[in-house]
């Protein structure tokens, strides 16, 4: 009976860990896809001049998908967007809802050094996530699976 009890403390670490290292994984994910969503946004202001609905509308339903927006039509907005985005990272969150404020508001050429300042900062929110990770990943498992284990042992 206490092989059982034991079997199912462990199993339910290693799922713990594996979930808690699959998040850290989506946030990296996020962070990439914020950043083409941004370089794109760019491109489309500097080369179309497109407003904010038509470049959203136009977008890959994939690449909105990545960003964290789960609804069926494309929104009107970057706010809207950002707003109902599920996007795991709060720095990350903090940058493009600060970025969908602003955009729009400016004229054409100065919206592009708008939009190149926040690629900016989001590519390197995108890198620092990204060479945290690895450590991340090793200190989420080994910790979960450690806390598992004193509770085995704990409770035998």
């Amino acid at each position: 009976m206490h092989a059982i009890g034991i079997m199912i403390l462990l199993m339910s670490g290693a799922a713990g860990s594996y979930f808690v290292v699959r998040e850290l994984e989506r946030r990296a994910v996020n962070a990439h896809a914020l950043c083409r969503l941004l370089r794109e946004c760019s491109e489309q202001v500097e080369y179309f001049s497109r407003s904010a609905a038509d470049i959203l509308s136009n977008c890959d339903i994939s690449l909105l998908q990545d960003c964290g927006y789960y609804a069926n039509k494309a929104p009107d907005s970057f706010l809207e967007l950002f707003e109902s985005c599920e996007i795991l990272c709060p720095k990350s969150r903090a940058i493009v809802l600060e970025f969908a404020r602003d955009f729009g508001k400016n004229y054409r050429e100065e919206q592009i050094k708008r939009c190149r300042y926040y690629l900016e900062r989001m590519s390197t929110q995108e890198s620092e996530l990204n060479s945290a990770l690895p450590t991340q990943k090793k200190l989420a498992f080994s910790l979960l699976l450690s806390l598992t284990l004193i509770a085995v042992i704990l409770l035998v």
